[in-house]
This record gives structure tokens, C-alpha cells and sequence, in this order.
């Protein structure tokens, strides 16, 4: 269950992968039919009478598909990250300590750290095989209650959203997830560029991270339902795989 109070304080890191599809024979054909053509890109083109927005057009689309093509990331008709995808081992945001327990059991070891915005200490349950729950405390008649404000995934034999394991390729990662093709490489700051963004709604969005050797070192998406949610996956470069999953409330603030 949600609470109503939420101040939370995160740093977040991002990362995420996708890997292209095996095909062969009859498969390949279909394959290619199917994503031969970008539809988006044809109704523009039939829509567009103004030829001072042609080139503007191509040019905004050559480098995108630079971007994609750098990456290796291709657009998908997926969902967008949702409320939805925050689920574990059937608990969830805002379940107590207790409901935690009862669908893992009890953590090898538990790491307090005091909250001077609470004037009380947050939690956070290590399990080994799987990684972590973080707790934030509410005081309730002069009790302190605690519920889930995040997860961390550090064992690939635990699935994340969507079945994303620690171990996946970030391609894998990223294909799971909604790319829009004419979205996908626009810069936002210096080392993010966009998978994706919500037009109607402030802050949703999907953004690849990366350094000055273009190796993408985290992927994040964002939601809001009520409150805001980040989904982040981190990336060793060395071998573009995910070494850690984490997901939960952002500070809204």
C-alpha cells in the first residue's frame, strides 16, 4: 500500500541493453518485411508539403539514425516503463518490513542509516542471491512504521522488470522498452541522449548515459503515477552487460 507521505533522497545511475534478433531463413525474410520500412518516417513524408522542412527533417532523422546506429539500438512499439513494472517477488512500494520477510524471509543483515529528514533511520534488508530492499520510516502516533521506498537487483538469477537480469546485454534491456524513432538519439545534457519522452507528461522519459568513448555506462526510464518512479540499470562498459538493477520512488521535491 502507498503511503501518503513521501520525501525521499536518491542519487541516481542509469544503464540498460538490447540484443538483435537471431533469424535465418523464412524468419529472416519475415523479419526484414516487417521492419523494412519506418511508418513514422512515411507519413511524414506524405504529410509535409513544405520543402524548407524536408531537409530539416532528414536532417534531424540522419542523425538520430547515427545515434541508433552508434548504439546499435533500433526503435520498438513497446510499452513506456509504468507503475506496473515495479513489482518483486509479489511485494511491491509502500508493503512493511513484515510483508517483505514473508515473501523472501529474513535478510542476512540489515544496514541502518539515520535520516535527519525523518530524525529516524531508514533500512535497508541485504539478502545474498538477490540484493537489496530499501526502507524509509513514517512516524504513526509517535511509532515508526517502515515500507519499501526501492529495490536492488545484484544476482542475475533474480529476473527484474520486464525478465531484465543482472548479466543481460544492454541492447536486451533497451528492447524490452519503448525507443520512438523519432525521438531516440536527441541530446538532452552532455553524455544523455533520449530513448524516448512523453509529450503530455513533464519528466517521463527514457535516457541512455554514456561516456567520451561513447560506452554506455547506464540506462534509465522514468514514470509518474501519483508520485515519481525511476527504473535504472547500470552497465559495465567492458562488456556492455548490466551489473546492477535498482527501481523505486524518486524524490518529487
Amino acid at each position: 500500500m502507498i503511503k501518503n507521505t513521501l520525501i525521499i533522497t536518491f542519487v541516481l545511475f542509469i544503464i540498460s541493453g538490447c540484443v538483435a534478433p537471431n533469424t535465418s531463413g523464412s524468419e529472416a525474410g519475415a523479419y526484414y518485411e516487417e521492419n523494412r520500412s519506418d511508418t513514422s518516417y512515411n507519413r511524414e513524408i506524405e504529410t509535409n508539403n513544405d520543402n524548407d522542412n524536408y531537409e530539416e527533417y532528414f536532417q534531424e532523422k540522419e542523425t538520430n539514425e547515427k545515434t541508433c546506429e552508434m548504439f546499435g539500438i533500433k526503435a520498438n512499439s513497446q510499452p513506456m516503463f509504468s507503475l506496473d513494472d515495479i513489482l518483486l517477488f509479489d511485494i511491491s512500494l509502500g508493503d512493511s518490513k513484515d510483508e517483505v520477510v514473508k515473501a523472501i524471509g529474513k535478510p542476512d543483515s540489515i544496514v541502518l542509516t539515520f535520516s535527519e529528514a525523518f530524525m529516524a533511520y531508514d533500512m535497508r534488508l541485504n539478502f545474498r542471491g538477490f540484493g537489496s530492499v530499501y526502507m524509509i520510516p513514517e512516524m504513526v502516533g509517535g511509532d515508526c512504521f517502515y515500507w519499501i521506498a526501492a529495490f536492488t537487483i545484484t544476482d542475475e538469477s533474480v529476473a527484474g522488470p520486464r525478465n531484465t537480469r543482472v548479466g543481460d546485454h544492454y541492447l536486451d534491456v533497451i528492447s524490452r522498452f519503448y525507443v520512438n524513432s523519432n525521438q531516440t538519439g536527441e541530446k538532452l545534457r552532455t553524455g544523455e541522449k533520449l530513448l524516448y519522452k512523453d509529450e503530455q507528461v513533464s519528466g517521463v522519459q527514457g535516457i541512455v548515459r554514456y561516456d567520451d568513448d561513447d560506452n554506455i555506462f547506464n540506462i534509465i526510464y522514468y514514470c509518474y503515477d501519483e508520485y515519481m518512479y525511476f527504473l535504472l540499470y547500470l552497465v559495465e562498459p567492458l562488456d556492455n552487460t548490466v551489473n546492477e538493477i535498482r527501481f523505486g520512488y524518486v524524490h518529487t521535491h
